[in-house]
């Protein structure tokens, strides 16, 4: 009689190794925190991330309004309402949710890998310390990876999503090792409908996870040769996943109209360019190199692409059943969004990959562990993690070394400067929103171009009150208008020579999010009055 493969809940899983599993955790985590906090609260926010705090500015009611008209759903910014109110919104404040759950992401790898290996219910299976060896490597390359932690800076709900993408992903599988319990296909149920209404690219991932169960719980199906037990067994097996899929469709349901909308918007027009044979090494090199998506390099670009492709492969080698979820979940939602943008609407780009990247990281672990030799195993995981600390720490020396100021700094010279009632005119969207945050609101109008602002510039998030043409600015009385000039917008305001003179200006370079270079264009009064000093 052929004994019962050991899983990681049985007495193969000593308590050493328990300990040590909790130390290794613990020093994940103060690596992780350690990363996600770095100059958390000195960044100036961008336009996202400003787009983000302005949201949470409205009542509740009408911020949900306001999202559906943007292109995502809205329980991070419900959330993040939820936090500030606690909180407060300064940048540190906003930010420290999204670092708070990027941390949190390394915990739950931990846990959808160890419960991947727990058993795989057939001939093979995966030893208890090879398991819990990958689970820990798979944090530790998640607390590692530049794109985690950029995305983790962010007042933006990517990293919010990750680890709804982690969890839903454990939850499911325990509901599998256990289907006839309906409490965990509910507690799974809740987690993916909360992954749903965070990011509209969640729905290819909860895709990924329901091709994974369909097979999973098809194959246990084909293991009974009793017909009738087969049948009996197969209603109680079916019942939870089908009560779960129900739910979620159900809850899901009333926001679908709001989805059929932004989809549609987003086909007529949006930033994102369509899908070419650059797109990929692109890709590639955002995901593990430079998540900022400014520099490119075609030939890395390709080399990560190619390695990608190849943990993706070798993972499918001789796989037992957990496997499988991995590479699903990496690939389905990189696929879909080649398919959607190939046929339909451009959506491929990296930052919407910082959920599939998880089990890219899980597969490359896995693939660790089954080296044969320990040593051998070891000096891999330790040749990894260095090159994503290597990476890491490149990433954050760039971003120091170019870091000149930028819209904060900006904000700060016009503060410094500005008088009572002095308008701050900003011609690009994309800096307006971050410096009526850093301006505290008060005189900081966009300038108003008379064309209908795109969704994608932050149209949501504004109010009639936020516009002024030229003509209304230069008819002020004030003693001095603050122009501020750049981000990729041909608008400039120029007030008329006979009532203002172009007194100074100062350039700034913005490092983070929306690149580039930013001008504060001082204009004085001329007519009649005497010049400020």
């Amino acid at each position: 009689m052929k004994s019962k493969p050991p899983t990681s809940d049985e007495p193969g899983a000593s308590l050493a190794g328990r300990r040590v599993d909790l130390l290794a955790l613990t020093a994940i985590v103060a690596l992780a925190v350690g990363l996600r906090a770095w100059r958390l609260n000195d960044r100036g926010l961008w336009f996202d991330e400003a787009f983000s705090w302005r949201l949470t500015t409205f009542d509740w009611g009408e911020m949900v309004r306001r999202a559906a008209l943007d292109n995502n759903p809205p329980l991070y910014y419900l959330l993040l309402k939820l936090w500030t109110t606690c909180f407060g919104a300064s940048r540190g404040a906003m930010r420290s949710l999204s670092a708070l759950a990027g941390t949190a992401v390394c915990l739950a790898t931990y846990l959808f890998v160890r419960e991947a290996y727990r058993a795989d219910g057939g001939r093979r299976f995966v030893p208890p310390d090879q398991a819990r060896w990958t689970a820990l490597v798979a944090a530790a390359l998640v607390a590692t990876s530049v794109l985690q932690i950029r995305w983790s800076w962010e007042a933006r709900m990517y990293s919010l999503g990750a680890l709804l993408a982690a969890l839903s992903s454990w939850l499911l599988l325990r509901a599998l090792h256990a289907p006839q319990a309906p409490s965990r296909w509910l507690a799974y149920a809740a987690s993916a409908l909360a992954f749903a209404y965070t990011h509209t690219f969640a729905l290819f991932s909860l895709l990924a996870q329901g091709l994974y169960a369909l097979g999973y719980l098809s194959r246990a199906g084909c293991q009974t040769a009793d017909r009738a037990a087969a049948l009996v067994a197969g209603k109680r097996r079916w019942a939870g996943p089908l009560l779960a899929a129900v739910a979620v469709a159900a809850a899901y349901a009333p926001w679908l109209t709001v989805l059929s909308a932004q989809h549609e918007q987003v086909r007529q027009s949006f930033w994102i360019g369509p899908l070419t044979r650059a797109s990929v090494p692109k890709a590639a090199y955002a995901l593990f190199v430079d998540p900022m998506e400014t520099a490119m390099d075609d030939g890395q670009g390709w080399v990560w692409a190619g390695a990608c492709a190849v943990v993706l492969i070798a993972l499918m080698f001789r796989p037992v059943a957990a496997d499988g979820l991995f590479f699903l979940s990496a690939a389905v939602p990189i696929g879909m969004a080649a398919a959607v943008s190939a046929w339909d609407t451009p959506i491929f780009y990296p930052r919407y990959f910082v959920f599939a990247e998880l089990f890219l990281l899980a597969a490359v672990a896995r693939l660790a562990g089954r080296v044969p030799g320990r040593p051998e195993k070891w000096i891999i995981a330790v040749v990894v993690l260095g090159s994503f600390l290597l990476i890491d720490y490149d990433f954050l020396g760039g971003l120091r070394a170019e870091n000149s100021g930028g819209l904060r700094a900006a904000a700060e010279s016009i503060v410094a400067r500005r008088g009572p009632r002095e308008p701050v005119v900003v011609c690009s969207p994309y800096f307006y929103l971050p410096m009526r945050y850093e301006l505290g609101g008060a005189g900081c109008q966009l300038l108003d171009s008379g064309r209908p602002l795109p969704h994608f510039d932050g149209a949501a998030a504004l109010t009639p009150h936020d516009f002024i043409s030229a003509a209304q600015a230069a008819r002020c009385g004030a003693r001095r208008i603050w122009v501020v000039e750049g981000g990729g917008h041909a608008a400039v305001c120029t007030p008329p020579r006979e009532r203002w003179q172009r007194w100074s200006e100062h350039s700034f370079f913005e490092p983070y999010g929306i690149v580039g270079a930013l001008t504060v264009v001082e204009y004085v009064a001329v007519a009649g009055k005497k010049l400020p000093d």
